[in-house]
């Protein structure tokens, strides 16, 4: 990957952050993926048998966006998890995704969270999806049979999120988790 060809991508990514708008991110990110900006399997850290792999394409030097590639292997995906605060996007680059979004409920005086399933979606190659902070709890996994990229933009450094484990009495239990990134 050359400066040229990433800068090609991180410019308009930049631009797009600036207007503090998910939305526009989300278009400017699905313009890349047509372009064939994400085709260049270099951006992509390589997979890993351990869990899917993260890879930092880029992080803003004033820390206004960070630019992340995942590689997934057929059946990897994460636990459920929030996006601590965060607004972004995300594109699938190849591959079958699926997404389960949860809508937060109440919160128990130990902390605890009720969590309701509320859509379910297969993700396709070149499709996209928005990071909203007051919405976004979700899991993401590779269900098809072959290698998966997708690409996520998050309007600061993605170190940390929450992740939500089941209690099996409808409640979830958060555990706060530091993101590192393999390549």
């Amino acid at each position: 990957m050359t400066r040229a060809s990433l800068g090609a991508i991180v410019e308009p990514i930049a631009r797009a952050v600036a207007t503090d708008r998910a939305t526009t991110l989300a278009a400017v990110l699905s313009s890349l993926g047509r372009t064939g900006a994400f085709a260049d399997e270099r951006l992509f850290a390589p997979p890993s048998e351990r869990r899917y792999a993260r890879g930092r394409l880029w992080a803003d030097p004033d820390g206004r966006f960070t630019i992340v590639g995942m590689t997934w292997l057929p059946g990897q995906g994460t636990p459920v998890h929030d996006h601590a605060g965060r607004w972004g996007a995300e594109l699938n680059v190849r591959g079958t995704m699926f997404e389960t979004s949860y809508r937060l409920g109440a919160r128990n005086a130990d902390g605890r969270t009720q969590l309701v399933a509320e859509r379910r979606s297969r993700i396709d190659a070149r499709q996209i999806g928005v990071i909203l902070p007051s919405v976004d709890v979700h899991e993401f996994s590779n269900v098809g049979s072959t290698v998966a990229h997708t690409v996520h933009v998050y309007s600061t450094l993605a170190d940390a999120c929450t992740t939500f484990t089941p209690d099996g009495d409808g409640w979830w239990t958060p555990a706060p988790v530091e993101l590192a990134c393999d390549a």
